[in-house]
Parts: C-alpha cells; structure tokens; sequence
C-alpha cells in the first residue's frame, strides 16, 4: 500500500462548437490524499493474475475553467452546483469506499476491463457525536438582524459520504 497526495494540474483545452457557439473547459486541476495498493497474485485465475487498485481516501479538491458558453457555471450558485455535481460524481468512482482496479495478466501480459467497486469489506464503523459548539456566528445575510435565525449545523465528510447534522 503507498500513500501518495495527488497535485494534477492538466493543461487540456477541450471545445465544442456548434455554428457560431463555443464551450469548453481549458483547464482541470485535482489534488487530494490517495492510496494505491498493489494486488497479490490470484493464482486460481489462469494465466496468473495480479493488479493494483487506486483510490482517493477522501473527496479531492476539483478545480476547472469554463469557456465559451460553458462560462455559465462559473456564475453564482451554478458555480457550486456544477462543482458540487462533478465532486459527487468523482466520489461515486474513485474515493473511498469505491475504488478502481485494473488486473493484469503476468504470464500472457493481459490487460483485464477496469473493476469498479469498493477494494475491501468495510471493517467498522464509526459513530460521531458533536459535544458541544460555542461562539458560532451564522453564515447567512438577513436585511433585517433581529429577525435573523442562526441555522448552524455541523459537516462532516468521509470517503465519499457527507452528512450534515443540526
């Protein structure tokens, strides 16, 4: 197993054009925590199989930029919910507890199909319980103060789950 932090900055500049409109993305940049594990030989499998499975322990950071008409979703709430949707997506393919593994063939050098899906059993489980918050201010605007309503809640994220409590 090898932990190693990720820091991919493409310089890919990709565009669609249909008549007189554009779109496209000119850069995307990802970084974050992942784990690569070597698999041991599966000698049960012919020709003497082995592998490696990637995965990113938690949500990586996501970075792009939009061109053309594309530059919509770097407007407002769309900006989130573009990023938000390409983070969940990410998440549902490589960050824990799914996982990408590609086997190989050692005798025949065979390249198997990717193998989407967690790496592993889980082998627990983990119950967090917030004690106690003080001092928090809320993050919302209100024209009017007094009759604002704190809505404070706590965030947690693991692997790919995020959970949000009150």
């Amino acid at each position: 197993r090898c932990h190693l932090f990720v820091d991919y900055d493409s310089d890919m500049h990709v565009e669609l054009e249909a008549g007189s409109f554009t779109m496209g993305m000119k850069s995307f940049k990802i970084s974050g925590e992942a784990v690569v594990l070597v698999r041991p030989v599966i000698k049960e499998i012919h020709g003497c199989v082995g592998g490696c499975t990637f995965y990113f322990s938690n949500r990586p950071q996501i970075e792009m930029d939009f061109t053309g008409l594309a530059n919509v979703a770097d407007f407002g709430g769309i900006s989130d919910l573009v990023r938000n949707t390409m983070s969940e997506v990410l998440a549902q393919k490589i960050v824990l507890p799914n996982a990408v593994t590609q086997l190989v063939g050692y005798t025949d050098a065979a390249v198997y199909p990717l193998v989407m899906g967690p790496p592993h059993p889980p082998i627990g489980v983990l119950r967090v319980t917030t004690v106690k918050a003080e001092g928090i201010k809320s993050g919302d605007w209100h024209l009017f103060p007094s009759q604002a309503v704190d809505d404070n809640y706590i965030k947690f994220a693991m692997g790919n789950q995020e959970w949000k409590a009150p």
